[in-house]
């Protein structure tokens, strides 16, 4: 993630079981319990502020 007008970036790097999660909450279909995504997205939508630049699906 980099800025629109500025020089600075942050890496995002996931692993493969990250990946796999993404990928089931994309397909649409329901694990058994919370995945790293799921507990991610909890988080992020907790935070009293929100980012214009993402989707919080």
């Amino acid at each position: 993630m980099s800025e629109e007008d500025g020089n600075r970036r942050i890496p995002i790097i996931i692993g493969g079981y990250e990946a796999q999660a993404i990928a089931i909450q994309l397909e649409g279909l329901t694990p058994p319990r919370p995945l790293t995504h799921d507990l991610f997205m909890n988080f992020a939508k907790s935070l009293p502020y929100r980012n214009p630049g993402c989707q919080y699906i």
